[in-house]
């Protein structure tokens, strides 16, 4: 190979992606970026770590606030753990099934929350934000109904339907693994699934659902009947 040769397969350029395609692209190299820095990463270390111009970023993206959201919006594509969510063993009793479910999701969470964080310090505007929560809302109707497929078997054990027993099993979980309501210290799966299941009461004994025995009089103390016949 000739050195003329040589340079020219070193200039000549990867085949082209759809808009589509290239979009994703740049999405997977910015994730594990903004997962490391935050928003302080630069569009130029996002180029770099894709492999491409920094102006092609901008010919699928309008603006870097764009991208973050779009990179974070990514991470919470609810197929891979609605799959998760689905493999779980159905055999155990309904207890150990929601530890488990509760624990794939606080999982996912932990592993997001840098990204929810530095979305934070971002204004979004409403042209990004209200598509956004669109997204979010479509990924926790599938995560809820994920869940209720997990619950629905035990539906006559329960005193709410599965979806309702879903919808809190999400909400709980967000709140106490996000800290969302100043809790302190997240709650572990399996304290989060006794909650669920068993409330806040302490419960000192079961309840007898026997009937208490009918009182009755001891015949030595009865008072005694009267001989005397009514008048008429």
């Amino acid at each position: 190979m000739t050195d003329t040769t040589s340079r020219a397969t070193r200039r000549r350029r990867a085949p082209s992606l759809e808009p589509e395609e290239r979009r994703a692209a740049i999405i997977a190299a910015t994730l594990p970026l903004l997962l490391e820095r935050g928003v302080s990463v630069t569009t130029q270390q996002i180029a770099r770590a894709a492999g491409v111009a920094e102006g092609t970023i901008f010919s699928v993206f309008p603006d870097k606030h764009s991208l973050v959201h779009a990179t974070v919006l990514s991470s919470f594509e609810p197929t891979p753990i609605v799959a998760a969510i689905a493999a779980i063993d159905p055999n155990p009793d309904l207890r150990d099934r929601l530890s488990a479910v509760i624990r794939v999701i606080a999982d996912q969470l932990v592993a997001t929350e840098p990204l929810v964080a530095a979305l934070r310090t971002q204004s979004v505007p409403a042209e990004v934000r209200e598509p956004f929560l669109a997204e979010v809302a479509r990924y926790r109707q599938r995560l809820v109904a994920a869940v209720a497929e997990v619950v629905e078997p035990d539906r006559d054990t329960l005193r709410r339907p599965p979806t309702m027993v879903a919808q809190l099993v999400v909400a709980m979980v967000f709140a106490t693994t996000r800290g969302t309501f100043g809790l302190g210290d997240a709650l572990d799966t399996d304290e989060i699934a006794t909650l669920l299941l068993d409330g806040l009461l302490v419960r000192e004994q079961a309840h007898d659902p026997t009937p208490a025995p009918t009182p009755t009089l001891d015949p030595a103390r009865q008072p005694p009947r009267s001989t005397k016949r009514a008048r008429r």
